[in-house]
């Protein structure tokens, strides 16, 4: 239990950053995932589709500090 008032704040700041930290990981890890399926069917242009869009969620997640 926290005992200053700013001991609490952090708790709650580091609750709510750690859903937000587990849906963007959870979220990398489906288009990584998605993205390593399509290569091995040999699907070109839907892998350069997924490729854009896990660079885009990669980079965003960078920026917010999750990776």
């Amino acid at each position: 239990m926290p005992n200053t008032k700013s001991a609490e704040r952090r708790v709650r700041n580091s609750a709510r950053k750690q859903v937000r930290n587990r849906s963007v990981k959870t979220k990398l890890k489906t288009l990584e995932k998605n993205l390593r399926s399509l290569v091995e069917e040999g699907k070109k242009e839907e892998v350069t589709k997924a490729l854009r869009e896990m660079h885009s969620v990669l980079d965003k997640a960078a920026k917010g500090g999750v990776i």
